[in-house]
């Protein structure tokens, strides 16, 4: 039977609609194959958890697995608020050192020219701080204005969005009572092997050749946008 994989030799980095995975194998012979399972809660089940067939290792290895799709790219320009003159601001708002903020007092948005495929689906992801009263909602907008979900907290907020025929900028529209800060925007096209947004558990399982597992080793946790 094949030993445990060591923890502290597996890294997970969270990509869009994916994520690498890389680990060493150790020194352990018997270690000829390595299953990954993947999960929306913590809890294995290795009938129904397995992602795909196990991937063929040949100890020591260092091993480096795409997961997901690993194509996707942020398509909004200055999502950190450090470029001011890549967002139109509207009324009350105000951009500078990661921070795209709005004083209370007028609804109105920040936003930029957001290329979109009629029937697509986008992702988006929102980071507010400051927040103490008021609401965001990112929305599409040209032909008819497609809204996210209103966004009432401070902290990360995942979206998705469908676009429809002519929607061609992307906004971040500001309650007239929001008081708060928008420090990070992601958007990208969603695709079939993206995997699903939200908060994932991966576990990692060494075998044999013949196919006899060792200890699983997980959960590890993983963050999807």
């Amino acid at each position: 039977m094949p030993t445990a994989l060591d923890p502290d030799a597996i890294s997970i980095t969270s990509l869009l609609g994916g994520a690498l995975i890389q680990l060493s194998t150790g020194e352990d012979v018997n270690t000829a194959q390595i299953q990954i399972y993947r999960a929306t809660w913590d809890s294995l089940s290795r009938e129904t958890d397995a992602a795909g067939a196990p991937y063929a290792s040949t100890p020591p290895q260092a091993m480096s697995i795409p997961f997901g799709d690993t194509t996707r790219s942020n398509l909004i320009t200055g999502g950190t608020m450090n470029n001011p003159a890549a967002w139109a601001q509207g009324a009350g708002w105000s951009i500078s050192d990661g921070l795209a903020t709005h004083t209370a007092g007028t609804a109105a948005a920040i936003s930029q020219d957001f290329a979109t495929s009629s029937g697509k689906w986008y992702r988006l992801a929102i980071t507010i701080s400051g927040r103490t009263a008021g609401t965001v909602t990112p929305r599409f907008t040209g032909g008819s204005t497609r809204p996210g979900a209103t966004v009432s907290d401070n902290g990360d907020h995942l979206d998705r969005i469908q676009a429809v025929t002519g929607n061609n900028r992307l906004e971040i529209l500001a309650s007239d009572d929001f008081d708060g800060s928008v420090t990070g925007v992601v958007a990208y096209l969603e695709t079939a092997a993206c995997l699903s947004q939200g908060e994932h558990f991966i576990w990692l399982e060494p075998r044999t050749t013949a196919g006899v597992p060792g200890p699983v080793t997980g959960p590890l946790p993983l963050q999807v946008i």
